[in-house]
């Protein structure tokens, strides 16, 4: 008897396919949103700097004066034991959460947060402040393009540290898989001729199908593989 097509178990959304997104920390400025509405500073000491499965990035554990417990993105150079100041009066060094109206041009910044914005999270990512135009701020992306954002934008003076992840060779095809398996992604990526004839219908052990691949639109799920609804097939023909 056919087996599901693996796009058809991945469709169900099992425990198997789900990313587990319950063991990583939450990371962001909801807990300190009322320090800024205040305009007040507080102190925070770095207790800890963790290692979290589903961001790029490390993690730095955060103890405020007021013992609140926050994690946020680290910053490369920062260290345990480190000092840092959170709130809209906060002095623009590594490491310290302030606003974007209280960074010098120049600065170079990371995790920004205003609205349903957020950005600059990735490692070794980070956001230039050149200038302030009314009541936004003008940034350089990494990407080199300009973009406008409020000043009252929450960010992290910094870039974000583990800059040498993608250099870092993963070495075993397990490790890759590893790597995907945390975040819920296909790894790997197996051609249907490969497969067994009870795994997919282009499997078996004759690569050559002796059939179309192109498949309706309104196929059913086991058999909607292959060129889905194509309006043309084959090589194109030179001119």
């Amino acid at each position: 008897m056919p087996k599901n097509l693996q796009c058809q178990r991945r469709g169900k959304g099992s425990s198997v396919w789900r990313s587990k997104s319950f063991r990583s920390n939450r990371v962001d400025y909801s807990q300190i949103m009322g320090i800024f509405g205040d305009g007040k500073t507080i102190m925070g000491q770095v207790v800890d700097i963790i290692k979290d499965q589903i961001h790029t990035a490390p993690l730095a554990k955060i103890l405020t004066e007021d013992l609140r417990e926050i994690y946020v993105i680290a910053v490369d150079g920062l260290y345990v034991g480190q000092h840092i100041k959170i709130g809209i009066n906060a002095e623009p060094s590594v490491g310290d959460i302030t606003m974007l109206k209280s960074v010098s041009p120049g600065t170079q910044i990371c995790n920004v947060q205003y609205g349903n914005y957020r950005m600059a999270r990735t490692s070794g990512t980070s956001i230039t402040f050149v200038e302030g135009v009314g009541n936004n701020g003008k940034i350089t992306l990494p990407s080199k393009k300009n973009k406008l954002i409020s000043l009252n934008s929450i960010v992290t003076i910094g870039r974000v540290a583990a800059m040498g992840r993608v250099i870092k060779p993963l070495i075993r095809a397990g490790t890759n898989y590893y790597k995907h398996k945390t975040r819920g992604k296909k790894y790997p990526n197996i051609k249907g001729v490969s497969m067994n004839a009870v795994n997919h219908p282009h499997g078996g052990k004759e690569p050559r199908l002796g059939h179309s691949t192109t498949v309706s639109r309104n196929a059913p799920p086991g058999a909607k593989v292959g060129l889905i609804a194509a309006k043309r097939s084959g090589k194109k023909k030179r001119a």
